[in-house]
């Protein structure tokens, strides 16, 4: 960020033991793990080994600090990953995960007489991680190309000029927008699809999406729509793009084996934008998922990318890892109880280093933060204590 952005501090309020910010994220995945790893370095009286500790760039956004590392950076073999989000958890697998770039050429004409300049918006959803909650998380962009679907079928003559949605491929968004120009004739019919479409998600999503809403206002603002062919091949294409759980693993109960976000999705005045993350344990599924998404764009009209940079392998779990077995009993001698073992369907760094540095025995630890990569970001207080004393008997342990 610039030295600009750096004047807004975040507002930080604790509330029934938790740590937030005030509308915003708050940004403890993963500055909490920096946090801990510094402290350890600080303090002297520390028993441990001999320490590298690893501070990346641009984990968020693709990995792209771990994936630069050269292979003689790092000497040691054992890695205590910082990087996850439930205490008395220890992680040892992710899925790996690609991005998929679709770019549908616009064409724009004049509006018709007779016409309607709308914003329609999807709003209210939870939004969140696209790896851990896809499975709990409704995407605005599908129920965007649904609304859209019904509109058209009463609007005919319905023109999309843009729809904006999200910011980053590894965040559910929680909004999207489309300004479309529609008959003034229709106007009033696309209350009644909202209408229809509110209790209709409200009862599909009614465990998971409880604020969601679609508001409807004119603009006043004019800009030349998209051609009508166009506009359909976009709303066919929204509907036809997967998205959410596609595959669950069949080794492990309640586990993703493959999901798929849509997100960013931007205007431009000659084109359309979409990023889809997917992610999967299976190489195989990754890579047949990313087909299927090529494949859905290029018979709309589309162009997709599916570059091969800009993909991560899985980290495949090892449950006979030395590591991990001192990590469980160093946690069952300090709190009388056995840590859970899991693999996360969120991509973790120590897929791409466990890439790079063959052999190496990796687990992935941290306190518990919920929602994060959303403004409902918080991270649990006592769970900090409690994880930083395990993390020093681990480190005595070693």
């Amino acid at each position: 960020c610039s030295p600009a952005d750096m004047t807004f501090p975040l507002q930080l309020e604790i509330n029934g033991g938790w740590l937030t910010a005030n509308n915003t994220t708050l940004g403890a995945d993963n500055g909490v793990g920096i946090a801990l790893a510094l402290t350890v370095l600080a303090d002297n009286s520390i028993k441990h080994p001999p320490l590298e500790v690893l501070f990346t760039v641009e984990e968020e956004t693709g990995l792209d600090g771990a994936k630069n590392l050269r292979e003689d950076f790092i000497r040691y073999r054992k890695l205590i990953n910082l990087d996850s989000e439930e205490e008395g958890v220890i992680t040892v697998g992710c899925a790996g995960g690609g991005r998929s770039y679709i770019n549908m050429p616009l064409e724009r004409e004049q509006p018709n007489s007779g016409m309607t300049s709308l914003v329609i918006s999807v709003n209210g959803l939870l939004g969140g991680h696209s790896g851990l909650e896809v499975d709990s998380r409704a995407n605005p962009n599908k129920l965007m190309g649904e609304f859209l679907e019904r509109a058209s079928n009463v609007a005919p003559e319905l023109r999309l000029v843009s729809i904006k949605s999200g910011e980053q491929d590894n965040v559910i968004p929680s909004e999207s927008s489309a300004w479309i120009y529609i008959e003034n004739e229709n106007v009033e019919k696309l209350n009644n699809i909202k209408n229809e479409l509110l209790n209709k998600w409200k009862d599909e999503f009614s465990d998971k999406e409880p604020h969601i809403n679609i508001d409807i206002y004119k603009t006043e603002e004019n800009y030349n729509p998209i051609n009508k062919n166009i506009t359909n091949n976009i709303i066919d294409m929204l509907n036809e793009l997967p998205y959410g759980v596609i595959a669950w693993s069949k080794e492990l109960e309640d586990t993703i084996e493959t999901s798929v976000n849509i997100s960013p999705v931007k205007t431009y005045e000659n084109s359309l934008q979409i990023v889809m993350m997917s992610r999967s344990a299976s190489i195989e599924s990754l890579n047949s998922l990313q087909e299927r998404i090529k494949e859905i764009a290029t018979s709309f009209g589309a162009s997709c990318e599916n570059p091969a940079e800009d993909r991560y392998p899985p980290w495949e779990p090892n449950f006979d890892s030395k590591l991990l077995a001192l990590a469980e009993d160093v946690y069952n001698s300090l709190y009388g109880e056995m840590p859970e073992i899991e693999v996360t369907h969120g991509g973790l760094e120590t897929a791409v280093i466990g890439d790079i540095y063959k052999g190496m025995d990796m687990i992935s630890v941290g306190p518990t933060i919920e929602n994060a990569h959303s403004p409902e970001e918080r991270l649990n207080i006592q769970s900090v204590e409690k994880f930083y004393n395990y993390l020093l008997e681990l480190l005595e342990a070693l």
